[in-house]
């Protein structure tokens, strides 16, 4: 409802297996100026108010119209929506044409050299960046082909790939971590799968996973929705995510403070080799930042006066591990965000819904390591209303109506206050090393485990289970 409602459609089209989903949030959206069009894959009709195009798109032409001519590069191709570093609710990052066709040309020349025999196959949405700006340009700029499935299914993965010759699929470290959880079979690498292109492949199966499925080239890349540049491995380095042909810094950064640290001049500091940095990315004219919808949440994301006075740099909101020779490796995400199951969790978002929780005073939301599972769980610290009892055996079904399945907590621990900054924000760097360790942590903590329909206490056999890898959450 908020992103309806953030960039309004002046047409939005409903695919039919998306009907239910859009009929409950359109009593919040603004629609009076858009028009709804559905698109039926049964042979079920439309609602009266809204245009069945089905037909009517069949029998398009399959030529340009002649409004193409009239498209320029710096025309807004996409909006995606994020919810980028700076925690919240999404932002939409503009996606300009000028973005598709670079990446037509460095992804489909450059880095893979796409042939026309060639199909790669995009498992992930196309609301996702990778789908949208790696998985169809590159196959556009040779005339490949792309194969497609509605839903993503890891054990008919690669009964896909061979029924489709697949020899690319674009992933997220998600995705190659629910098919390496499938049962291993001895032809598993007998397929026409050449190459694969993402981002967040973690280094413990990096190479188990290239040797299973029989992966010659791993082209990891660093980048973002909005980003104004992007690394990527071009010469196969392992755990790399190669380099950039934007300029670009690794600067120290104060984790207590949720800041860069400046030198005596104001300026910022560049690490050394083998060390930890926030990546932080130029902005010039040949690497315009295009920016959100909301120009103060564009604002937000440029660092001024960086290393000279008058320069201007995108924050990534990532650290980066400088490899040396301009190679880097990624390590963590900064601020209020943290990715898990391939997605950007908005702490500020999963703190609103904990908040409006009965019994609840206020709530830090987190991110925590857990062993073989990419990216970061969910954790919450919350303090609790003195006046008003909390009922923990209801807190998991509230959250699970109010957010995403990937947004939800899987840890709570309750404490009796927060550590503040002196401008007023909540240090979770503490919080963040105690982690859910019933031997780190004074107070209770809560897990919510995979066939559990609440949260229950963490005991020291539930956290070594967990370590082993027991539970697949």
């Amino acid at each position: 409802m908020h992103s309806f409602n953030l960039n309004r459609g002046k047409v939005v089209i409903i695919g039919e297996e998306c009907y239910g989903f859009f009929s409950e949030a359109r009593v919040a959206i603004d629609l009076e100026k858009s028009v709804l069009c559905m698109v039926r894959d049964t042979g079920k009709i439309a609602p009266k108010d809204i245009v069945d195009i089905t037909d009517e798109l069949a029998r398009m032409s399959a030529e340009n119209p002649t409004t193409t001519s009239s498209v320029t590069l710096k025309d807004a191709v996409a909006y995606v929506y994020t919810s980028g570093t700076t925690g919240g609710l999404p932002k939409a990052a503009v996606i300009i044409n000028k973005r598709a066709v670079s990446a037509m040309f460095w992804f489909g020349r450059v880095v893979m050299r796409v042939r026309p025999s060639d199909t790669i196959y995009i498992p992930l949405p196309f609301f996702h960046t990778n789908a949208i700006t790696v998985g169809w340009p590159p196959a556009l700029y040779n005339g490949a082909a792309v194969a497609l499935r509605r839903k993503f299914s890891a054990s008919k993965f690669l009964d896909d790939v061979r029924q489709f010759g697949v020899t690319h699929f674009v992933y997220v470290g998600e995705v190659c971590r629910y098919l390496m959880s499938q049962p291993a079979q001895p032809d598993d690498h007998r397929t026409t799968l050449k190459y694969i292109i993402g981002n967040g492949l973690r280094p413990d199966i990096w190479m188990s996973f290239k040797k299973r499925f029989g992966i010659k080239k791993v082209y990891e890349f660093y980048g973002a929705a909005e980003g104004v540049g992007v690394f990527t491995n071009i010469f196969n380095f392992d755990y790399s995510v190669g380099t950039s042909l934007t300029p670009f810094a690794l600067v120290a950064y104060d984790t207590e403070n949720d800041v860069p640290v400046r030198n005596e001049q104001g300026f910022l500091k560049k690490v050394g080799k083998s060390e930890t940095g926030l990546l932080i990315m130029e902005i010039s004219e040949k690497t315009p930042f295009p920016g959100y919808s909301d120009k103060k949440k564009t604002e937000e994301k440029i660092f001024r006066d960086a290393f000279s006075k008058g320069d201007m740099w995108f924050n990534t909101g990532d650290m980066l591990r400088n490899m040396g020779f301009r190679h880097a490796q990624f390590a963590d995400r900064v601020g209020d965000t943290f990715r898990w199951k391939g997605e950007n969790v908005s702490t500020q978002e999963v703190e609103k819904a904990i908040d409006t929780f009965r019994g609840v005073s206020s709530s830090a939301v987190y991110g925590v390591s857990l062993p073989g599972s990419d990216g970061k769980a969910g954790m919450a610290a919350i303090i609790k209303d003195e006046n008003t009892p909390l009922d923990i055996s209801k807190l998991a079904g509230h959250l699970k109506m109010s957010l995403p399945k990937y947004a939800v907590p899987l840890f709570v621990r309750f404490v009796p206050d927060f550590e503040w900054t002196a401008t007023h924000k909540i240090k979770k760097t503490n919080l963040k090393t105690q982690g859910y360790d019933p031997s780190q942590v004074k107070e209770e903590v809560y897990v919510l485990l995979p066939e559990s329909k609440g949260y229950i206490p963490l005991n020291n056999e539930i956290f070594r289970d967990m370590v082993a890898g027991k539970y697949k959450l």
